[in-house]
Order: structure tokens, then sequence, then C-alpha cells
């Protein structure tokens, strides 16, 4: 007699702007895709995700209704949900790759692809023009030899305070992408307030940003959203990604993103938003927030 045993697959819907739904749905082996979006559809409750709109994915190819899960090609962990009200095959880039083999941390390494796959289904939003610095702060730093795109950058970054680019150009001249232009995040950051770029009225990179629009905080959010899902994975103990996340921390604090200690309380077990974001300034309190929030989706407590 053959066995029918339970196992579990993990779901994973594009929800927009929001972070996107981890739905684990146990399945017996016998079970087909067809069934399987009959689960989907009881788990989502309130005709939210009706079974004749459903799309599953699987590496980029989307299921057949009759093809049993369990049998799947790898026996992957998790797949992509998609509605035909929502989002199109056609209108969607997914990314294929070849079938993984296993290993002991393999859920959360096809967790963080599938979420990387989410994002790129996401819409991208259209990103803010740099804006330009003061010129007579531009003029005095030319005079001391300067490149002109370091100069600018080094204003930008600093609230065109000329002390403190000269600071960060002694700082970071020996760094290979010192003249790279700025990140998108960068760009960003520096959208977030309105006439910020007054000569009068800004402040060095290192002072607390002053209260930004609901929008521009969400945009500047958006850039560093796969990092933040990258983090949220921490919670589940995995040490590879931890160490990923653990060594691109400094480069978030050098940028003036209080995430460090979050993060370490995080993976300690601390959801409460308002805890993690003591002492922080709003940006960095943003993006503690956009990561709490994508814990609560990968491991809910």
């Amino acid at each position: 007699e053959v066995c029918d045993e339970d196992f579990e697959i993990i779901v994973i819907a594009p929800e927009g702007d929001a972070p996107p739904v981890v739905m684990p749905i146990t399945l017996q082996s016998s079970d087909t895709v067809s069934q399987l979006k009959d689960r989907i559809d009881r788990h989502s409750g309130d005709g939210k995700r009706p079974k004749d709109k459903q799309i599953l994915l699987c590496w980029g190819q989307e299921l057949s209704d009759s093809a049993v899960v369990s049998e799947l090609e790898d026996s992957p962990q998790a797949l992509t949900l998609l509605m035909k009200t929502d989002l199109t095959l056609s209108s969607v880039t997914m990314v294929s790759e070849a079938p993984r083999k296993r290993s002991r941390n393999s859920t959360a390494r096809v967790l963080e692809q599938m979420l990387r796959n989410i994002q790129e289904m996401q819409p991208q939003m259209a990103m803010p023009e740099v804006p330009d610095p003061d010129p007579a702060a531009m003029s005095q730093l030319a005079d001391l030899g300067f490149p002109p795109g370091r100069c600018k950058k080094a204003l930008l970054l600093n609230g065109n305070s000329v002390e403190a680019a000269i600071e960060w150009i002694f700082t970071h001249q020996d760094e290979p992408d010192v003249d790279e232009p700025l990140t998108p995040f960068q760009i960003a950051r520096l959208s977030g307030a309105p006439n910020s770029f007054r000569a009068a009225s800004l402040q060095p990179q290192a002072a607390v940003p002053s209260p930004a629009p609901n929008a521009a905080v969400n945009q500047f959010v958006q850039q560093f959203d796969e990092f933040l899902q990258q983090a949220a994975l921490g919670v589940l103990g995995e040490p590879e990604e931890r160490r990923q996340v653990t060594a691109r921390l400094p480069e978030m604090e050098a940028q003036g993103w209080k995430l460090t200690a979050a993060t370490s309380r995080l993976w300690g077990g601390e959801r409460n938003v308002a805890t993690l974001c003591e002492g922080v300034d709003e940006y960095s309190a943003a993006l503690i927030a956009r990561m709490v929030e994508h814990a609560n989706n990968i491991a809910p407590i």
C-alpha cells in the first residue's frame, strides 16, 4: 500500500506595492496543481484568489492543472502565484533558472529567489532627477582642484556644506567608486524633502532628514527592498543569509541608515516596529518598518 504523505509547499503571491503574501500550503503527495489551487482559494477566503483566475509558476513556467505537485522537476519548495485579473503572462518577464539540487538551506534560498522574481514583476517607479548643487559651493571646491563630478557628488551627499564635502572627498578618494554616479537610493533620499537643495536650508548628510512626504519615503524604501527581504529572511536562522546581510550592514550605516541594531534585534525575535525604531531618523525607521513587514510575511508570529 502506498502511503500518501503530507508535505508543505510555499506559495508566494505579489500584492502590488505591498509586501508579497507568503502562504504555506499542506498537500498530499498525490495532489495536483488543480487541487493546490483549491486550497489556495480556501486559504485566501472571501473569493480573493478564485481558482479560475490563478496562474501558478515554477521556475518561470506556468504549471498545468493536471501536474502532480510532488512530481514537479527538482521538487520545488516554493511557487509563484499570479492572478489573471492583475497580470498576464505576456506582460511578465520571468527569470528562468535551471533546476537546482537541494541543500540544507534550500528553503531560504528558493524563497529569496522567488521574492526577487516578484520584485522584478512590480512596476518600476520613475527615478527623480538629480538636483544641481549650490553654484557657489561648486566653485569653491573646483578652486581646490577636485574633479567636477566628485565635487557635485560630495555636495549633494552633504547638503551643500563645503566643509562636509571636503571631508567626504578625502575620506572616499581612494575608493574605486568615488566618481561613480549617485546610486538610485541616494537619489531617492535626496529627492525626499521639498526645496532641500537650497544652500541656506541644507544640513550635512549626518543630520537627521526633515520630514518627507509618504510617497517620497515609499519610493526611497523601494530602492532597498531586495536587501530588506534578504535581511528579513534572517529570521529563519540561516547562517549564510545572516552572513551576507551582516557584511553589507556597514555600507548601509555609512550612508546614514541605522539598521544594524534593529536587524540584530529582529533576528533575536523582536517584531515591535516602535521598539526597533527608537532613536533613528525617519528614513531609517521606514526601512526598519518594511523589513519587519517582510519578516511577518515570511515567518508570522
